[in-house]
């Protein structure tokens, strides 16, 4: 299970499609639904005799497309040409991915997406999760490696959090933001343009 990076989804106005490499037909699309309202969409085609795909999920809105945040496409191999279900589970308007266990239970995981939007001027949101309470450190440098900005510096707990920043003292450039909490920490860059 996976959950897109997309901010606010509305039902009643947004929809989500996977896209992606399904055998001879790149670039096409397909509908997902939450037939049954549990924030699970699903959506079930015929993959014929391939057996690993490549695909990605996006959400098609008011506000345009938005791709999930991941770092490289998804994969899934194994297949036998069956038709496949993929689910996307969005919890209200968290952001966030998350796993879930055999039993169904929600496993949180250590993420820190790509901040939205990106380029910006001068607000921005980051969002991130956590997957046990502790101290958590979020810490915006710049170009050169010097602290600009401590964004988050304390206890949190367990689950998807987002911290809005506005940069209007700053000055435009390129800047890095850096989460750390327990032995996890991660790095992305963030363009400002004034």
């Amino acid at each position: 299970l996976v959950q897109m990076n997309n901010g606010k989804f509305d039902k009643t106005k947004d929809s989500v499609v996977v896209r992606g490499d399904f055998s001879a037909w790149a670039g096409k699309e397909y509908l997902l639904n939450d037939a049954d309202g549990d924030g699970i969409y699903t959506s079930t085609y015929d993959v014929g005799s391939v057996t690993n795909i490549i695909y990605k999920f996006v959400m098609i809105g008011s506000a345009g497309d938005r791709w999930e945040d991941s770092i490289s496409n998804r994969t899934r191999d194994g297949l036998t040409g069956i038709p496949v279900t993929l689910p996307v589970v969005y919890f209200e308007n968290d952001s966030i991915f998350v796993d879930m266990n055999d039993n169904g239970i929600i496993v949180y995981k250590y993420e820190l997406s790509q901040n939205y939007p990106n380029p910006f001027n001068p607000s921005t949101s980051i969002m991130y999760s956590v997957k046990e309470s502790g101290i958590v450190s979020l810490k915006l440098y710049n170009s050169i490696g010097q602290e600009v900005a401590t964004l988050i510096n304390g206890q949190m707990e367990a689950g998807n959090h987002t911290v809005q920043f506005n940069a209007s003292t700053l000055s435009s450039g390129v800047y890095f933001y850096k989460i750390e909490s327990g032995k996890f920490s991660s790095i992305k860059k963030m363009i400002l343009l004034k």
